[in-house]
């Protein structure tokens, strides 16, 4: 890759993609946001996963096959685990502020942790865990009694969309042993986009043009964060460039000031800290966890 005629290193496109991508996840979350007070959560989770799943179509032309799989079942609860985790996390912003609503959202690396050792059987050690706890800690200085004033039912439900994005990312990572990036891709816009449109159907509201036209941006903002992710991630360690992540929540606050004038108190930035800084420690360590046993394994 080059830009005006200087080679770009890999690490330096990979943080572009990454930046790119930062800011484009908090585009979807804000025009979620914006448009709930007009269109009820289940059918704007309908149109992310429809529109989402048309800017595949040309991939699948291309390959037919794609689509074929030997693991139906996990493809489907992954899909599940996905469906329920976007409803959640959809309400979740129709309810909290733009900034607050992202870092709960970052919590899911949190769960991550006990979800690992509960379902995969995966060993961590203790600095893991009590980088965890701390991480749980700043949940606490955001929400708790001398926090901010923020709806219960609406980080209850964000923290609860963590847990289930959580399970899918473990899923996927099964999934991506044996299966094609497209693949997967494929069948969970197939199986959200089913999903999602039978309840859609209940609480439904025709959009007028330019709603429509901001319906289909929340789902090609949704799409594009994902592939800015995917080319992010590729050829470099995901600790590399993980910091640059987290720009999502400078983004986010711009994206809420401007359409909705909020801005994060004292309580959400300080908890935001103490959040951002277990969960970069846990990703590192667990990577140079993955190396050593890795090394220990290649000796042998």
């Amino acid at each position: 890759m080059r830009g005006l005629g200087v080679p770009v290193s890999a690490h330096t496109r990979a943080t572009l993609f990454i930046l790119c991508a930062a800011a484009t996840f908090p585009v979807m979350a804000a025009l979620v946001k914006f448009l709930s007070t007009d269109f009820h959560p289940l059918q704007l989770a309908f149109f992310r996963c429809l529109f989402g799943g048309v800017v595949l179509i040309p991939f699948f032309l291309r390959r037919p096959a794609a689509i074929v799989t030997a693991r139906p079942r996990m493809h489907l609860f992954r899909g599940l685990l996905g469906v329920v985790s976007m409803w959640m996390g959809f309400t979740a912003l129709s309810l909290l502020p733009l900034a607050e609503a992202v870092t709960l959202g970052f919590t899911r690396i949190l769960f991550l942790i006990p979800l690992a050792v509960l379902i995969m059987g995966d060993r961590v050690d203790l600095p893991r865990w009590i980088a965890t706890l701390i991480g749980f800690g700043g949940i606490v200085l955001m929400v708790g009694p001398s926090g901010t004033d923020l709806p219960a039912a609406g980080v209850a439900l964000s923290l609860a969309s963590a847990v289930t994005i959580a399970g899918v990312k473990l899923t996927v990572k099964s999934l991506a042993e044996t299966e094609a990036t497209l693949t997967i891709q494929l069948w969970f816009a197939g199986f959200a986009t089913l999903a999602t449109f039978v309840p859609a159907l209940f609480v439904w509201r025709w959009p007028e043009p330019f709603e429509l036209l901001l319906l289909l941006a929340i789902g090609g903002a949704g799409t594009l964060g994902q592939m800015f992710t995917v080319l992010g991630l590729r050829g470099v360690q995901p600790s590399a460039v993980m910091p640059v992540d987290y720009t999502r929540l400078i983004f986010a606050t711009f994206y809420g000031f401007l359409l909705f004038g909020q801005l994060p108190a004292a309580a959400t930035i300080t908890g935001a800290g103490v959040i951002v800084a277990a969960t970069l420690f846990i990703a590192r360590r667990g990577e140079r966890v993955d190396t050593a046993q890795l090394g220990l394994i290649r000796r042998r």
